[in-house]
């Protein structure tokens, strides 16, 4: 644990917590075992005795991700729980509340995720069945119209909340709405969906030997022999290469106003995809990177907070974020403001950057940012749980197995001028789109 007390600006503490992550980080590779299933599949588990819980994740990439289709991807989804051949939906509910059961679906432009959190008791009970639900899903048309009803109301919701307009739109900004990152659910498509259209999309994505599985908690080899016994027993069809996205639309930085009359505050979204390919295997350079967006607006003594909120008080929160996939990085920096300060607070966010590619900040300041990365850092690495989902992250971003070491190494050494430098490089002002709705 980081000692609050300590001086954040001492470099010799920095690099005493630092050393310490580099010493977890070694434990997180003793947790990660490989356990191969009768059909070949391999399953990557971390195993902690300090707990009573089995997690199962399953990670499905995007193999036709040029042909994506927002709704039916996540209608398909959402529909995996709601009936096999062996259960209706009814009773898989029944099922898992009564055994205390978690289940978290997830889809986007990149994969699809299907977690399940139980009792290590329930393993022999729950595996089968979702097994069935993974490989066996029905699509009753009953439950179908239930939640086609409720995404569609979900949706018309979301399109009047400025932030979810404003992200749409950034998206469709910088890749181009016939890019895969720039597709978006639209009202038209609920009424063109049909149930053929999911069932299409469950076998095309839902398959066995696409994913990749995660076990974390108290995995036992009681565990893994009935893993083995529900998804070992199994053949596995060809694993189909996975599809890199289209060739992205040369980038241009474009600037929209989306007004509503009726809003009393506008959102603010800024920011780009970067366009140098090669940034996705320079894992000094994203590091680097990570660090500059921390200082500009990734945490709570951030630059744009001390301004545009702190200083101006044109908004309650600020942030700036980057967005790391396997074929691009995306950056933005996103805030709610009152209408009228809206082009106050975008000229502010500009000067940020300005300030941020050409003034070098103080090694007090630079400590502290540290200090703050290295204790977010183990907080995403305390727990067996926690290693599971970094991992899982990782591969989903195409991440490098050195990643941890070469940002820690980054973390130490970096300085107020490189920082300086990265984002003069990659951040720069002129390179910007902008969204404003409201």
């Amino acid at each position: 644990m980081i000692n609050r007390a300590c001086n954040p600006c001492d470099n010799v503490q920095t690099s005493a917590l630092i050393e310490d992550c580099r010493k977890r980080t070694q434990d997180e590779v003793n947790y990660k075992k490989i356990y191969t299933l009768d059909n070949g599949k391999e399953v990557v588990y971390f195993h902690s005795s300090n707990i009573d819980i089995v997690r199962v994740d399953f990670l499905y990439p995007n193999n036709n991700n040029s042909d994506w289709q927002p709704l039916k991807a996540l209608m398909a989804n959402k529909m995996i729980t709601e009936g096999t051949s062996k259960h209706t939906s009814q009773e898989i509910a029944e099922i898992l509340d009564s055994r205390g059961v978690y289940i978290d679906k997830t889809v986007d432009v990149t994969s699809a995720n299907v977690s399940v959190m139980m009792l290590k008791k329930h393993v022999d009970y729950i595996l089968p069945l979702l097994y069935d639900m993974l490989t066996d899903a029905q699509f009753p048309e009953n439950e179908y119209n239930v939640i086609l009803n409720k995404t569609k109301q979900n949706f018309l919701n979301q399109m009047m909340k400025n932030a979810y307009v404003a992200r749409r739109e950034f998206y469709k900004a910088i890749f181009g709405e016939q890019h895969p990152c720039g597709r978006f659910i639209e009202e038209a498509d609920f009424a063109a969906l049909t149930i053929e259209d999911l069932k299409a999309i469950y076998r095309n994505t839902y398959a066995l030997e696409k994913c990749e599985i995660f076990l974390s908690g108290n995995i036992t080899d009681d565990v893994l022999k009935t893993m083995n016994a529900v998804f070992g027993s199994c053949s596995l069809g060809a694993s189909s290469e996975v599809v890199s996205f289209p060739e992205k639309a040369i980038y241009v930085p474009q600037k929209r106003y989306i007004e509503r009359p009726d809003s009393v505050q506008s959102t603010v979204r800024i920011g780009k995809f970067e366009t140098d390919d090669s940034l996705q295997n320079d894992v000094v350079t994203l590091s680097e990177l990570t660090i500059a967006n921390t200082v500009l607006g990734g945490y709570f003594g951030s630059k744009l907070i001390k301004n545009v909120r702190e200083d101006k008080g044109y908004c309650y929160s600020i942030h700036s974020m980057l967005e790391y996939r396997k074929d691009c990085s995306i950056f933005f920096i996103t805030t709610d403001v009152g209408k009228e300060v809206k082009d106050n607070a975008a000229e502010e966010i500009y000067k940020e950057l300005d300030d941020l590619c050409t003034k070098p900040i103080s090694q007090e300041e630079l400590a502290v940012v540290k200090n703050y990365l290295v204790g977010d850092f183990i907080r995403n690495i305390d727990g067996v749980f926690e290693v599971a989902e970094r991992c899982k992250l990782m591969s989903i971003s195409g991440f490098p197995t050195n990643f941890n070491s070469v940002y820690l190494d980054t973390l130490e050494n970096i300085t107020p001028q490189r920082i300086c430098e990265v984002a003069n490089k990659y951040l720069g002002k002129e390179t910007m789109s902008q969204i404003i709705v409201g």
